[in-house]
């Protein structure tokens, strides 16, 4: 039995991508029990594309020991605490490349719009197509080879949600050395006309999959996604924690963490996450 299905708001996300339950889009990072303040910089790239940039507090104390690019949820830039928790995870070594993956013209998902205005706005998110998103990736990989001093580093990558099937597909190219997804939404897939065997044979990197209730059974352990992975030359690197009899779909990026349960678990995957990327990366 896992924890109660939240109720439809103007901030659910979109069906296509989150399951009924989701945790919804929240006012603010400090509604959701942060209390540091955000600690990295926005650039823009090719003067288009913003780009969240967060690095350990003390470089001397904490080197670099590599790169990770943070892919957001299905509401976008800097929404809830996902920010905050990438400058969480630069604090173990590494830079933290955050862009905005969906088009900066899209429009905003926010708590004043009514239930149909930001349902529609969702979907354009969901719809938002690979070709786009990787040529925002590409733009991103250029940056770190040839623009910061991490460009021999190797690179991971960090997502929620929507973000899962992002890191799935550019997961295909042997640039990115691992993958790690917070409730992964790969039935994506479905909306986009791609498959999802197809999708999860193509990756060639280790993945860490943590799906929350009531994620589908695809990304769950012995689920279609890490039977696949397990089945390469680096399936003993590939792992499933799951999170679903505790915690909501989207609690490690919107929920909140002055709920015990919530903080628990959210403290549980990030550490999991730093074991992950240390053997990986």
């Amino acid at each position: 039995q896992g924890p109660k299905m939240g109720l439809s708001n103007s901030k659910e996300p979109p069906s296509d991508c989150c399951p009924p339950g989701a945790e919804p889009l929240s006012g603010t990072a400090e509604s959701l029990g942060v209390t540091e303040p955000l600690r990295g910089e926005v650039i823009k790239l090719d003067g288009r594309v913003r780009v969240y940039l967060t690095k350990p507090a003390d470089e001397v104390k904490t080197p670099i020991r590599g790169v990770i690019i943070g892919v957001h949820d299905i509401f976008g830039f800097a929404t809830s605490r996902t920010h905050h928790l990438f400058d969480e995870l630069a604090n173990d070594g590494y830079f933290v490349v955050a862009p905005c993956f969906f088009g900066e013209k899209l429009a905003h998902i926010d708590s004043y719009f009514y239930p149909f205005t930001n349902a529609r706005r969702s979907i354009g998110r969901a719809r938002y197509p690979w070709k786009k998103v990787k040529d925002k990736l590409d733009l991103v990989l250029d940056y770190i080879r040839s623009e910061t001093p991490y460009g021999d580093f190797k690179i991971g990558m960090l997502g929620f949600c929507w973000g899962g099937w992002a890191i799935f597909h550019a997961a295909a190219s042997e640039e990115i050395s691992a993958g790690a997804s917070f409730h992964p939404s790969l039935d994506l897939c479905r909306i986009h006309g791609e498959s999802i065997p197809e999708l999860c044979e193509s990756v060639k990197s280790p993945q860490l999959l943590m799906p929350a209730f009531p994620d589908p059974a695809n990304v769950r352990e012995n689920g279609l996604a890490i039977n696949t992975l397990r089945k390469k030359d680096f399936g003993d690197k590939c792992m499933v924690k799951d999170f679903r009899s505790r915690v909501n779909h989207g609690f490690a990026n919107r929920g909140n963490l002055n709920n015990k349960k919530v903080a628990e678990a959210y403290k549980e995957g990030m550490d999991l996450v730093r074991d992950f990327f240390r053997s990986n990366l």
